[in-house]
């Protein structure tokens, strides 16, 4: 939803930045994420890997619930929030499923993880177009950040039982 052209806009909007103020946001966010994606070495060797998803997972869930909120300026937070969260998490990604699975299925595992993670854009699209017209995309946005708060700290809670039985 986020960079397929609804939400960075209408959160960018919402923060009182129009065309030109979202063009400029736009370069600096692209400097940013190329800077950032430096440090993710340091980031898995200090933090690890599942720390480091986790944590932008909840770094972006956060960034649509602060882009939905009237903030002026300040829901720029959100926007950075989404796009720095974003861009380590699928470079990271793609880093552990090149590091993790053998040559041998990496293609399909890679092919598959994308096909999963754009396939809940396909309905989020739609929904986000319905409260553009009925002027609720920050509602949306509010809605979609403490659902995916709510999903992620299930799973983690979840995760770390199994973890902690099996291990």
């Amino acid at each position: 939803v986020y960079d397929w052209g609804l939400s960075k806009p209408a959160i960018a909007v919402n923060a009182g930045l129009f065309t030109r103020g979202q063009g400029i946001l736009y370069m600096i966010m692209a400097i940013m994420s190329a800077v950032l994606v430096g440090y993710i070495p340091r980031m898995r060797k200090r933090f690890g890997d599942k720390a480091t998803l986790f944590s932008t997972s909840i770094l972006m869930s956060v960034g649509f619930v602060v882009g939905g909120l009237k903030l002026g300026l300040f829901g720029i937070g959100g926007l950075l929030l989404i796009e720095m969260g974003g861009t380590i998490h699928s470079t990271l990604t793609g880093i552990v499923v090149n590091h993790r699975i053998d040559s041998a299925h990496r293609a399909t595992t890679l092919s598959t993880l994308q096909f999963m993670s754009n396939a809940p854009y396909l309905l989020l699209n739609i929904i986000a177009g319905i409260a553009i017209d009925r002027g609720a995309i920050n509602q949306f946005h509010m809605i979609v950040g403490l659902l995916s708060l709510v999903i992620i700290l299930v799973f983690a809670r979840r995760a770390r039982k199994y973890i902690v039985k099996y291990a």
